[in-house]
């Protein structure tokens, strides 16, 4: 299993940094102040459409080096390893209700998954769960804030800015992820 750490993603002068990076599932866009990650793009075809779905990069610094480690993590999760990613987040200008849904569905493990409504109760509102819904729509950091493990009450997998294909593609991975770790003991062992 593979943890991030929680050190700073960015520490340079400009309050932005930004890189793309292929993986193994396409190219990835990120964008992030000195508080955390502002802006994790999905996996597209080509590295100037991750670059500009990040928005206006006039005030921010093309950087690798601060997200080399973030890099490594995604790389391995997008090969189907258990992964935990626990890196800063910075969601200034989001509501508070979707800072809280955001929060709550963060904490939803590898393999798992939470209905809409159930992360509207964690979130103190339960009977908001189509607000949920559009909460998680605008995650603007998917992956880290897991909102592909969020499904309908019946089952049904829902949407996912991703589309539904990518989704299906995420929470098999994560099943199959699952499936490989061996107990070291009599007893399942608990991620």
């Amino acid at each position: 299993m593979i943890t991030a750490s929680l050190t700073p993603i960015h520490n340079n002068c400009l309050p932005l940094a930004y890189s793309a990076f292929y993986t193994s599932r396409g190219w990835i866009g990120i964008l992030a102040s000195s508080r955390g990650i502002r802006k994790l793009i999905l996996p597209r075809e080509s590295r100037l459409l991750a670059l500009s779905m990040l928005g206006d990069l006039s005030n921010a610094m093309h950087d690798t080096d601060c997200f080399k480690q973030l890099e490594q993590t995604l790389h391995a999760y997008f090969n189907g390893e258990i992964v935990i990613f626990d890196q800063k987040i910075d969601l200034e200008g989001y509501t508070a209700f979707m800072q809280k849904v955001w929060e709550v569905t963060r904490e939803i493990g590898y393999g798992k998954t939470a209905s809409y409504q159930e992360i509207a109760a964690k979130a103190g509102s339960p009977r908001a769960f189509r607000a949920t819904g559009q909460a998680l729509k605008r995650n603007p950091v998917p992956i880290i804030i897991p909102c592909h493990r969020i499904i309908a009450s019946s089952g049904q997998v829902g949407g996912f800015n991703g589309g539904i294909a990518l989704k299906q593609d995420l929470l098999q991975m994560e099943q199959a992820g699952l499936l490989k770790v061996k107990p070291t003991s009599s007893r399942a062992r608990h991620i």
